[in-house]
């Protein structure tokens, strides 16, 4: 298991214009883009904070009695915003396009065993979500659930879901409006009915695990009714299948439910294995380290566990998992790069644990326990290998795979193998099992877009301000000429520990076909190179990582890439920590800013809806040092004192729980100030969009149409000027 909270990666971004558009004449340039978005009010306020004056004119935003207000605002913004990207003429076939290239064919992930099926989440050519299907084992495929059937315009998504270890029942959970809020239900894969049984509020990217066939334990939001952070009091509970909701037992929760167990601003998540007697649980949060205890599957499923600490946050767990009397875990605490270790779960410790596979060149990223042995994945120069310890003991032998980003591990049902997924930029998912170190396909093999045989990435350095080398990737088509002015997106992400691994994404290519340039930058604040790396570019020491992103954009000029009247920067979600501070340090490097969902705002992390689940990553504003940190990676208070700065477009999720949408709107209002006129300021809203995971596929059609029409505009593209009036 991997203990880190998943986050904002949400795939890779471009565009396509098809052949016929660039054979078009465009039409004659018109008027250019205009700010023409109503202002927002404006109420002067400023505070001293730990002796730093703090300007905010548009605090008013976070409070929940002003919401209406707030979103009134964005959603005028919006309109006036985006009626003009719609009249840019290209926008339509791109759109067009888009839809086009997402259609390759059927897409698989998630797969997962239970009894003899497969399960796995299935994307068609001509579905907006993902459905649930199993494959028996004659290989018949089957639609257990299409949460599009019978739906409206926006259906719910599955969020996430799990078999029972025989495959006799599926917990689902779904949410609405990309929320990522909703209930689990049991569905029953025989009958395909589902159960009377429901577990309610749950965030999504909490699993179910299973005991047996009829006992599942859960991780479910506490109250909000009170109007306090349903994130801060989470709790993990059994479930006994056809007993009423007010029958769970909850074992793990914050004061006052159960005193002692979990703080507000842990997540706790109960985890089982076929092979264990054993229920770990892991206190999650923002963070690539958790916090583990046990308890004996018995006592938890009479509900009266007695739980006992193994592993603290200052032993920088990243991942582990149980088999047996045995508690396998990675720890970085002192090999950045992470060391496996076997503890006894009965009384072992970690002072005390059997080193299993030492430190080496790759970073160990993942430990998976099965029948046959432990299965480890690790990182080295941005790819990933799977190796395979038989019996749990070394040495490590590697399962022969092509070099790829490897993902989605999940033990099989029975806890003989494991399945998981393989992914490069140009290749989608496939999906294998592995037993006894050999991985075979599954036959759950993802389609790939027809144009990714053009694209090659080639992968280099820049150096940064201190000397670092950091990692950069540049996708282009093959055999391109360097003209110095290809359009190019610049992305970075840099938190919580989390590599820019090589993943497949089906807009990136046809914004290669036409000529663009996608480029990565492995900065330091992500896993690229292990725990050091992290630590180098988290919290106060975040600028390390505006750096390195820096020098990422002044080597694309170096090596003839492009030039900055060619170039966007983006961040996502945590990346607001680092695209939008970096472009205001250096706003001659870039012409565009694209601030997707972002944490733009993190010194009032504290009144966030999620906001304290980011203090151990970010900086906890209610501490001098804390709070100073986050001064220094907070792009709204970088506003108030810039001078100059290049265009923007903002994207705010309105149904969005990870990431406060009064951030984004108090970000896009004091820019939209700053820039008199100077540079554009868009903003583009969607009330049935949240953080981006749960979006239909038209719904990301959409908003890569309007984001990239927006950057071709800016970048002087001719197709993408508004035309001249009659």
């Amino acid at each position: 298991m991997k203990v880190r909270r998943a986050s904002a990666f949400f795939g890779l971004v471009g565009s396509l214009v098809v052949a016929a558009s660039a054979c078009s004449r465009p039409p004659a340039a018109g008027p250019s883009l205009t700010n023409t978005a109503p202002p927002a009010r404006s109420v002067p306020f400023s505070e001293s904070v730990f002796g730093v004056t703090v300007s905010d004119p548009y605090r008013w935003m976070e409070d929940s009695a002003n919401a209406a207000s707030m979103t009134e605002w964005v959603r005028s913004a919006t309109a006036a915003n985006m009626k003009q990207v719609a009249q840019l003429p290209g926008r339509g076939r791109l759109r067009d396009a888009l839809m086009a290239a997402s259609r390759a064919g059927v897409s698989y992930r998630e797969v997962r065993t239970g009894g003899n099926r497969l399960f796995a989440l299935r994307l068609d050519p001509d579905s907006a979500v993902n459905k649930l299907v199993a494959r028996e084992a004659d290989g018949v495929e089957k639609v257990l659930f299409d949460p599009a059937a019978g739906a409206g315009g926006n259906p719910a998504t599955i969020d996430s879901y799990a078999p029972s270890p025989g495959g006799v029942l599926v917990a689902v959970h779904t949410a609405e409006g990309g929320g990522e809020i909703g209930p689990v239900r049991f569905l029953d894969v025989a009958t395909g009915k589902w159960r009377d049984d429901v577990i309610q509020p749950v965030w999504g990217e909490f699993y179910v695990s299973w005991l047996d066939d009829a006992t599942a334990l859960f991780t479910r939001m506490g109250d909000s009714k009170s109007g306090g952070d349903p994130l801060r009091s989470m709790q993990g509970g059994i479930h006994r299948i056809g007993r009423p909701p007010g029958e769970d037992i909850i074992l793990l929760a914050p004061p006052p439910l159960r005193p002692g167990t979990v703080a507000p601003t842990e997540m706790p998540l109960l985890l089982t294995h076929a092979k264990s007697p054993w229920v770990a649980g892991a206190f999650l949060g923002a963070s690539p380290e958790a916090r583990v205890m046990v308890a004996s599957a018995r006592d938890v499923r009479a509900g009266r566990a007695t739980w006992r600490e193994v592993a603290g946050y200052e032993d920088r767990v990243s991942s582990f998992d149980i088999f047996g009397d045995g508690i396998y875990v990675i720890v970085t605490k002192d090999t950045p790069n992470g060391e496996l270790r076997r503890l006894d779960a009965v009384k072992g410790t970690l002072a005390g644990a059997e080193l299993v596979l030492p430190a080496g060149e790759g970073v160990l990223t993942t430990v998976t326990a099965a029948d046959d042995g432990l299965y480890v994945v690790t990182l080295k120069d941005g790819v990933n290998q799977l190796l395979f310890l038989p019996g749990g003991k070394p040495p490590a032998r590697e399962v022969a795979l092509d070099p790829a980003t490897i993902a989605a591990v999940w033990p099989t049902g029975d806890g003989r193998g494991i399945t998981f997924g393989v992914t490069t930029w140009t290749r989608n998912a496939r999906f294998f099992r592995a037993d006894a170190g050999v991985a075979r396909e599954t036959g759950m093999a993802s389609a790939s877009y027809s144009g990714a045989d053009k694209v090659e990435a080639t992968v280099s350095e820049a150096v940064s301000a201190d000397g670092t080398r950091v990692p950069l990737t540049v996708l282009g088509l093959k055999g391109r000429q360097k003209t110095g002015q290809a359009p190019t997106l610049l992305d970075g992400y840099g938190s919580y520990g989390i590599p820019y691994s090589p993943q497949y994404g089906f807009t990136v290519f046809p914004w290669i076909e036409r000529g663009g340039l996608f480029a990565v930058c492995g900065v330091r604040g992500g896993g690229e190179k292990g725990r050091a790396w992290h630590e180098a570019g988290r919290s106060a020491n975040k600028p390390n990582a505006h750096a390195d992103l820096i020098a990422c954009a002044e080597q694309l000029a170096k090596s003839k890439d492009t030039d900055a009247a060619h170039l966007a920067v983006t961040g996502t979600s945590a990346g607001g920590l680092l695209a939008p501070p970096a472009a205001l340090k250096r706003p001659d490097l870039f012409k565009v800013v694209l601030s997707r969902v972002g944490v733009v705002n993190p010194t009032r992390l504290a009144v966030a809806e999620n906001g304290p689940n980011q203090f151990r990553e970010m900086g906890d504003p209610q501490h001098e040092a804390g709070f100073k940190a986050l001064v220094a990676q907070d792009a709204y208070l970088m506003l108030d004192k810039a001078t100059t700065m290049p265009d923007w477009l903002i994207t705010v999720g309105l149904n969005d729980h990870r990431v406060a949408p009064w951030m984004n709107a108090k970000f896009a209002a004091r820019a939209m100030t700053k820039s008199a006129g100077h540079s554009l300021v868009f903003v583009r809203a969607d009330a049935d969009v949240g953080h981006g995971i749960g979006s239909t596929r038209e719904q990301t059609a959409d908003e890569w149409a309007d984001a990239f029409s927006f950057l071709l505009n800016r970048f002087g593209d001719a197709e993408y000027q508004l035309p001249r009036s009659n």
